[in-house]
């Protein structure tokens, strides 16, 4: 933790430098420990940060750089608006680190702050608890019609789905060499302690020097757009092998079936069921997406789960339509995963690992869900939007007034979609059956849309709660499972497909484990051991990331797909109940595997056992999620997602005192002066030796002995009685002695 006394005397800038000029001595005794410890003495780092970084696309870049020659600032605690207004127009002491809670960060203030020469950078306050603030009234980062021009439908900003912008959109704006960091309370304590006890003065005064100051580094590599990047990679790759600044968005789809696609299935039209995996924040590792689109997730797995468990308890025998399942991921960025999928549709490369291949028309309909929970109490209703006709929500509205399942459907005002990945399929065909279900009608219910307020705390107002929530999504997934089986012709050994409903308790522990606590028995139950053991008490965040890696969000995904519609079998492949022996699994896996590339087989292992496993064999699968506009390499596309994110040199947050600058610039030339006199010094003393030090030692040292002198100083009598020979010193001096020694 920080302490006043920690930082006493602490003061960077000019003064420190002049400090370090001074300690080349010690440094080359010590090895370069006393410089460590000096600079532990002048600066205190601070961890738990979260930097906003910088990403292009084929236009422009957006978000945040700061290198280390622009980034510094005296700290001041922005609390209200009248704190933003004194640090923009009356502090005395410019530049500024603004310290901010979280009401005033709004997209109106903070590029106010951003364009002032006052202020050098922002450090955020966010609650690593994932609540709301009481005086936040509404937050979105996100643009006012997302995602626009990348699907058929745009929206303009006189009739916005996402209304709670107030402003300019800050995911999308472009800060330049203008840092910002998230930090988490403790640390945001830290830095206020700093501030509290040196820069404020009683009534809201300053008090003089030393003042409390901050650095902020997020030093980034790429710069105006994407286009840009890749060429000058490409021109310091011939220089230095290897070299990137910049990497695509991406990750993978998760998708997958009921039953095996065979060849017989290949003439047989799919029935498609989607929802997006990631979410999007200003600060991109807080993108929790509660609303946005976690929901969806979790209602599509209570669907799934539902469906699994007709098919292990024998009694769903088999569908005259294939049901197909995807979570499509990079969604946020220009829909990059369905983009992906429509492309290899068209290119007869989807699945890209087997057989039979889907085309776009082999899809009969589809149904997507999104920005899901946030219903009425008192009558929930689930909004449709579509622009084509669709049997599968034409079913789901009849058993929605059939039944008692507690959830109406309604149609949305609105002619134009939402954004959603049904958008792409559409773009391809305008014909294409489908439709959306989501939570509003005309405009997004959530006033935190793409924020890191969409969290766990978004279901707990105007009196609902995780609980309520989860019972309304298990009433909707119970619906969506009726009309589902319907259309897609399922064959019951008992007749009938009305009694079985989607669990609720499903929905609650997958929304509990995202968003609160992500080492949760449900994740745990799923994963290997491996894995399990790096799973921490956090939440799970659902940024894309990059295409070099694969995302834990992706990898759970997965697991609980195969885990929901999957059957358990032995080492001979047959379907049981029981665990078996881990060592089975795995041969059974290689086996099945091998002869089939569609079977995914996965260890669950046994709570309390190493070596008992749960054998899960499913047919789910990963789909490449980067967008075809790389693979193209068109880095200008308007077609496609462009957007990549920028690799950094730095990342670095500290705290540090500084002084009256008159008193640095005096230390500075103070330091001058003592370099001089040191130099000086050293040059009489090198030119003076033979006074200053020992004569003798010097005029009569063996390297400055001539031949005849080590000729006569050796005593022949050590070798009166011995078999060898004395040295030819004349030899030895005379060729070659001299050259070795210089050279030795």
């Amino acid at each position: 933790m920080f302490t006043l006394q920690s930082l006493q005397g602490k003061g960077p800038g000019l003064y420190v430098r002049c400090l370090f000029l001074c300690s080349l001595s010690t440094f080359a005794i010590s090895g370069g420990g006393a410089v460590r410890d000096l600079y532990d003495r002048f600066y205190l780092t601070l961890t738990d940060s979260i930097p906003c970084f910088r990403l292009t696309n084929a236009d422009s870049q957006i978000g945040c750089s700061g290198s280390d020659t622009n980034t510094r600032g005296v700290v001041h605690y922005v609390q209200s608006q009248s704190d933003l207004e004194w640090l923009l127009h009356h502090s005395p002491h410019p530049p500024y680190i603004a310290l901010m809670e979280p009401a005033p960060f709004t997209s109106v203030n903070v590029p106010r702050l951003r364009d002032s020469s006052r202020v050098n950078g922002i450090l955020l306050k966010y609650d690593s608890r994932n609540t709301h603030p009481d005086d936040v009234e509404f937050f979105s980062a996100e643009r006012k019609c997302p995602n626009k021009d990348f699907g058929v439908d745009s929206c303009n900003d006189s009739s916005p789905w996402n209304p709670y912008t107030n402003g300019t959109s800050l995911s999308f704006s472009d800060f330049g060499d203008f840092p910002i960091f998230a930090v988490t309370n403790d640390t945001f304590m830290e830095v206020l302690e700093c501030f509290q006890s040196h820069n404020a003065g009683g009534d809201g005064g300053i008090i003089d020097y030393p003042l409390c100051a901050a650095e902020m580094v997020a030093d980034m590599l790429t710069a105006k757009n994407t286009e840009t990047c890749f060429r000058r990679a490409k021109l310091l790759t011939l220089q230095v092998n290897g070299v990137e600044l910049c990497d695509p968005l991406g990750d993978k789809n998760v998708w997958g079936s009921i039953f095996e696609l065979n060849e017989e299935r290949l003439g047989q039209k799919a029935i498609l069921l989607a929802t997006k995996l990631d979410s999007i924040a200003f600060f991109p590792y807080l993108s929790w997406g509660a609303n946005n689109e976690l929901a969806g997730v979790a209602t599509l797995m209570a669907v799934l789960e539902t469906i699994g468990n007709l098919r292990r308890e024998g009694t769903l025998l088999s569908l005259e339509h294939p049901i197909l399942y995807s979570f499509f991921h990079g969604e946020s960025w220009d829909y990059i995963g369905s983009s992906r999928m429509v492309y290899d549709m068209e290119r007869n490369n989807f699945p890209e690992n087997f057989g039979p291949k889907f085309s776009h028309d082999s899809i009969m309909d589809y149904l997507e869900l999104t920005n899901l929970g946030l219903f009425d109490n008192e009558r929930p209703v689930t909004y449709y939007h579509n622009k084509t006709s669709s049997v599968l929500l034409s079913r789901l509205v009849a058993i929605s007034s059939e039944t008692h399942t507690g959830m109406t459907l309604a149609p949305s005002d609105r002619v134009d979609l939402p954004v959603a990945s049904l958008q792409r399929f559409l773009r391809r065909n305008s014909t294409f059956s489908g439709a959306i279900l989501s939570d509003f009608n005309e405009e997004f219910r959530s006033k935190f849309y793409g924020s890191r307020y969409d969290n766990e705390g978004i279901f707990n107002q105007n009196g609902s709660n995780l609980s309520t929530v989860s019972r309304q999504l298990a009433n909707l997934a119970t619906s969506i499972t009726w009309a589902l089986l319907d259309v897609a012709g399922a064959n019951f050994s008992d007749g009938n497909n009305d009694t079985y409903k989607a669990d609720a308790n499903t929905i609650n522990d997958i929304l509990e484990c995202f968003l609160v606590n992500t080492d949760c028995d449900t994740f745990k139950r799923v994963l290997t051991q491996s894995q399990a053991n790096e799973l921490e008490n956090r939440p799970l965040h659902r940024y894309v990331t990059v295409d070099t890696t694969t995302n834990s969000e992706t990898i759970i995904t997965y697991a609980l797909a195969a885990d929901f519609t999957g059957v358990y079998i032995n080492g001979s492949g047959d379907i049981v109940n029981d665990s078996i022996p881990c060592g089975q699994c795995s041969s059974i896996a290689s086996q099945l595997s091998e002869d089939n590339s569609q079977v995914t087989v996965l260890q669950q292992y046994v709570n309390g056992s190493d070596n008992m496993c749960f054998c899960v064999k499913s047919f789910v699968h990963y789909h490449t999620a980067v967008s075809p506009a790389f693979v193209e390499k068109d880095y200008s596309s308007h077609e496609y997602s462009t957007w990549v994110e920028s690799r950094w040199r730095f990342i670095n947050l500290r705290i540090y005192l500084v002084t009256y600058p008159l008193q640095e610039v005096a230390f500075f030339f103070c330091g001058l002066a003592m370099i001089f006199i040191a130099l000086f010094l050293a040059v009489q003393a090198t030119r003076k030796s033979d006074k200053i030090f020992n004569t003798y030692a010097v005029v009569h040292s063996p390297m400055r002995l001539t031949a005849a002198d080590r000729a006569a100083s050796i005593d022949l009598s050590d070798f009166e009685d011995s078999d060898v020979s004395p040295p030819d010193t004349r030899e030895r001096f005379n060729s070659g002695g001299a050259s070795n020694i210089q050279e030795q």
